[in-house]
């Protein structure tokens, strides 16, 4: 029995990325992943004074469906509003007709580009988005990585979310400068400014690199130096007025 583990236990190491997660263990991994935002959300919620509503976790193979779902009810609603009236059947197919094209070549690209090259975690539309792709599964094939990182990587997400509940617009001309602050809110939320809402014995990581995130953590720092914690919460509706002034 000894060695017909043992047996398993290399096959399952050298090959175990390039066969499907169970849908039991995929639905394990966002079951833990809901309930930490279960947990956050409502500390999150109560240091800031807002309500951040339902936030959802899902695979995060849905993502392009809602995003481009999100796109063609943009469409509609564009339409109805120019137009006066909601658009006919035939308008709705002549919408829906570049979006759907764009899907359809967008999904199996995404789909080799990150089972490529991996993926992160995603917030997008009050939902969380957790990657079960093949890269993913190379660099942690039981996900005990992405687990033990999970409370932090939630409250990032979360921070996200929270970035548009304060008021903070999801475009704007400048993508860079956009990101820049958006990215480095969510990473001081999750690395100090809710610090305190982790377990005792959870060790926080700190944004490192040269990256447009460690520089966009480092202007929200300098900002709250200067004006104290209360301005954290002003970054998304003035992250424009801050990135003029620096």
């Amino acid at each position: 029995m000894e060695a017909l583990r043992g047996f398993y236990e290399l096959v399952r190491e050298t090959y175990g990325p390039f066969f499907p997660i169970s849908k039991t263990k995929k639905e394990a991994f966002l079951e833990k992943a809901r309930n930490k935002v279960a947990c956050y959300k409502p500390k999150m919620e109560e240091a800031c004074n807002v309500d951040m509503g339902e936030v959802h976790v899902k695979d995060f193979k849905y993502w392009a469906g809602d995003f481009f779902r999100d796109r063609l009810q943009d469409e509609y609603r564009e339409y109805a509003e120019r137009e006066g009236h909601e658009p006919s059947k035939f308008a709705r197919g002549m919408l829906a007709s570049p979006i759907l094209t764009a899907r359809a070549i967008a999904e199996p690209l995404l789909w080799l580009f990150m089972s490529s090259w991996g993926a992160e975690m995603k917030h997008y539309n009050s939902s969380i988005y957790i990657p079960f792709y093949f890269q993913n599964r190379v660099m942690d094939m039981d996900f005990k990585r992405m687990e033990k990182r999970l409370d932090q990587s939630i409250v990032h997400e979360l921070s996200h979310n929270l970035w548009y509940c304060l008021g903070g617009n999801k475009t704007a001309d400048s993508r860079r400068d956009w990101k820049l602050w958006n990215e480095g809110f969510a990473y001081y939320c999750a690395d100090i400014h809710f610090a305190d809402l982790y377990p005792e014995d959870f060790e926080v990581k700190r944004t490192k690199g040269s990256g447009i995130r460690r520089r966009g953590k480092e202007k929200v720092g300098e900002l709250v130096a200067k004006y104290g914690e209360k301005i954290l919460l002003e970054v998304p509706k003035r992250w424009t007025e801050f990135n003029n002034n620096s």
